[in-house]
C-alpha cells in the first residue's frame, strides 16, 4: 500500500472557499460530493483526501467522519483512522445517538 499523495492544493482551495457561517460554498460542496462518491466506489485515496480537505475547511458530520476513518483505515493510516473514529463517536454521543 502506498500513502495517498498530499493534495495541499485541494486543501487550500477548499479551505479558502469555506463559509465561516457554516454554509457550504460550491467548492466545499463539490469536494464533499467527490468524497462521498469516492467512498461509495471504494476509491479510498480520493475519499480520504477529499474528506480531509472538507474537514479542514468546514468540518464533517459524524457520518462523514466515520467514512473518512474507514477510508484512512483501508489506506493503512491506522492512527488517523482511530482518531477519526473517536471523533465520530464523540459526535454521535453529542447527538444522543448511542447505537
Amino acid at each position: 500500500m502506498s500513502r495517498p499523495e498530499r493534495r495541499t492544493d485541494t486543501v487550500s482551495q477548499v479551505r479558502s472557499a469555506a463559509n465561516v457561517c457554516g454554509v457550504l460554498t460550491g467548492e466545499v460542496a463539490a469536494a464533499l460530493e467527490t468524497a462521498q462518491r469516492a467512498f461509495a466506489a471504494d476509491d479510498w485515496a480520493t475519499a480520504f483526501a477529499s474528506f480531509r480537505a472538507v474537514g479542514e475547511a468546514a468540518g464533517l458530520s459524524a457520518d462523514q467522519r466515520y467514512a473518512s476513518a474507514e477510508s484512512a483505515w483501508w489506506l493503512g493510516e491506522i492512527d488517523v483512522a482511530v482518531g477519526a473514529w473517536e471523533r465520530a463517536h464523540d459526535d454521535y454521543v453529542a447527538l444522543g445517538d448511542y447505537a
